[in-house]
């Protein structure tokens, strides 16, 4: 009998060891994979951080004006650009982040070439163009997003990220206390065993205690990612029922159409949302053509609009179409609202649609 439970306690202990071992193995060549990734993410991501001094600093002539009393209404700055740019299609409005710094208009010629426009928001002169798709930051997003691979890109991060909870995983059963060789280092930084075991309890312990919020950096990361992405933003791809002008038309068009390049400007839960349409007036009688007129938006009123809500920096995507709609969106993560939110508001079509 103390035989056959002895052997029993040595296979168990060697299962336990194999398992230790496997896993130790898992642990390494997942790391392997996953360091580079990480590496650049992280050295991207910072260079993403400093964009606005980046850009400042590259386009201080065009960017930087001298405050004034009154700034000119969004509808003078708009006819300013129109008048500069005739050939370019309007798509985009962006007011001063502050007091010392012009507003910008994105526009789009029919070749298909984007560039930002900045307009004096005192006196509406236009100042200069840049594009913003051969930006320092526009080179980050790229490499940060798809490697400048494309969709292959893509992949290959996604896979290096899930990995990377696969090394969380792993690294914190290698990390739980089993014997009291592990239970020595366990929560313990020990100083006078060798560089060797302070550079271990450094890493064990590190990467235990913020295990947390490093997967839930991973997590919300997989989010723009191009798998995990779809299915985390299916539950909220569709618009809400509410519809301020009655029941919300058809569309084909999603919110990622509006997004200039590799740059996410709208809200990713939105970005395979449709966007909704303005109902065609053009077949009304006369009176209701009337009514409808007087209800028409331009573009100080979805300014104003969002202002009213609270929107402390916003940006403004111009109809793309005579049934299109105005679209404010604001982000959380610059700071412009509590919430992250998108507004969208109608036009009317043809002559009472108001630019």
């Amino acid at each position: 009998m103390m035989s056959d439970q002895k052997k029993i306690e040595q296979s168990s202990k060697q299962r336990a060891k194999s398992l230790y071992f496997m896993t130790w193995r898992w642990h390494f060549y997942a790391g392997l994979y996953v360091i580079p990734f990480m590496l650049m993410l992280c050295v991207t991501g910072l260079v993403m951080l400093f964009d606005d001094e980046i850009e400042q600093a590259r386009y201080q002539e065009i960017l930087v004006v001298e405050p004034q009393h009154q700034m000119q209404p969004a509808s003078l700055q708009l006819q300013a650009v129109k008048k500069a740019f005739p050939d370019y299609q309007i798509t985009q409005y962006a007011p001063s982040k502050s007091e010392e710094l012009a507003s910008r208009f994105s526009i789009r010629s029919e070749g298909g070439e984007s560039l930002v426009a900045t307009v004096n928001p005192y006196t509406a002169e236009v100042l200069g163009t840049f594009d913003r798709g051969n930006s320092i930051y526009g080179l980050m997003v790229d490499i940060h997003g798809t490697l400048l691979i494309g969709k292959w890109g893509d992949y290959l991060i996604e896979i290096s990220a899930s990995l990377a909870i696969l090394l969380l995983v792993s690294g914190i059963y290698l990390w739980l206390p089993r014997d009291n060789a592990s239970k020595a280092g366990f929560l313990k930084l020990r100083r006078r065993s060798g560089t060797r075991i302070l550079m271990r309890d450094l890493h064990t312990n590190l990467g235990g205690t913020l295990s947390l919020v490093l997967l839930f950096f991973l997590i919300s990361g997989l989010a723009w990612a191009g798998v995990w992405g779809a299915k985390l933003v299916q539950p909220w791809n569709t618009f809400p029922n509410f519809y301020t002008w009655g029941e919300k038309p058809e569309s084909n068009m999603t919110h990622a159409h509006l997004n200039h390049g590799a740059e996410k400007e709208l809200p990713w839960n939105l970005e395979l949302a449709e966007v909704p349409e303005s109902h065609d007036h053009s077949s009304m009688g006369h009176g209701e053509h009337h009514m409808m007129s007087e209800q028409a938006v331009d573009i100080d009123h979805v300014v104003a609009t969002a202002k009213q809500l609270g929107y402390g920096y916003f940006k403004v995507f111009f109809p793309t179409s005579e049934t299109g709609v105005y679209t404010i969106a604001a982000n959380t993560m610059a700071g412009d609202i509590t919430t992250r939110e998108t507004i969208e508001l109608p036009i009317l079509t043809n002559t009472q649609a108001k630019n």
